[in-house]
């Protein structure tokens, strides 16, 4: 029985150091509008300010948008852009009626009249969504979630193992 519960703990650590390295990539590779971007895949949290501008989702879903070249752009397309309202970057969408420049500096004018320039355009969303891991996500990510749910483990971690070692160093010295 003393050996399932070794081999249960370490199982518990490891799964736990898996997620804080997880957390911790996410929160590391936030860009300057705040949403979590890996190689060509932007990971949009749906909250108060998204879900009345983005009607496709409901509050608390975690939607990825994957990003496209200008050639790949095309008029009629539907793309997620970053917009600001009060101070915040939210998540919009729009429908492209033009498009001018190049792939390195581009202008995209949306049906509804506004421009985007190419700094503020996140994607396309291909049918990646997450009911309420956005949410997680945002808890996750906030000062107060991400000490209590991953730094308070990795500490108590810490201490259990300086533990481990020290009653391994008492059993040494009875010897």
């Amino acid at each position: 029985m003393k050996v399932f519960g070794k081999v249960l703990l370490s199982i518990v650590e490891i799964i736990v150091i898996v997620f804080v390295v997880f957390i911790t990539t996410c929160l590391l590779c936030r860009n300057k509008y705040g949403y979590t971007v890996f190689g060509k895949n932007t990971l949009v949290t749906i909250d108060d300010h998204n879900s009345a501008e983005v009607k496709d989702f409901n509050k608390g879903d975690l939607v990825i948008i994957k990003a496209v070249d200008y050639d790949q752009v095309k008029t009629g397309d539907i793309l997620y852009y970053y917009d600001v309202l009060n101070n915040t970057y939210i998540l919009k969408k729009g429908e492209v009626k033009e498009k001018q420049g190049n792939s390195t500096s581009s202008i995209y004018m949306m049906k509804d009249g506004s421009s985007i320039s190419q700094d503020r355009m996140i994607g396309k969303y291909e049918n990646q969504k997450y009911k309420n891991m956005g949410s997680i996500l945002n808890v996750l990510g906030s000062r107060f979630g991400f000490l209590l749910i991953v730094i308070l483990p990795v500490f108590m971690l810490f201490i259990y193992q300086v533990y481990k070692m020290i009653m391994l160093l008492k059993n040494n010295e009875a010897k």
